[in-house]
């Protein structure tokens, strides 16, 4: 048996659903009082990364709320 990784399509997710709600939660949690870079490293310290599995930096932050309306 050969386990086969199939690519989403373009525009799919590429983590499951609890990725993003905790994602969102954190972000939505720390929009009022930080930075887009104190964001950035509160989810690198967290132990998340990106949806394509790179590390958050205020850009990253910044795009990723924006597509999402955080």
């Amino acid at each position: 048996m050969s386990a086969t990784f199939i690519k989403p399509v373009f525009g799919g997710r590429l983590q499951p659903d609890s990725y993003y709600e905790s994602i969102n939660g954190i972000l939505r949690t720390l929009k009022p009082y930080a930075t887009l870079r104190i964001m950035a490293e509160k989810l690198n310290s967290c132990g998340f990364t990106t949806p394509s599995g790179k590390i958050w930096d205020r850009q990253k932050v910044s795009t990723y709320m924006r597509k999402r309306a955080i």
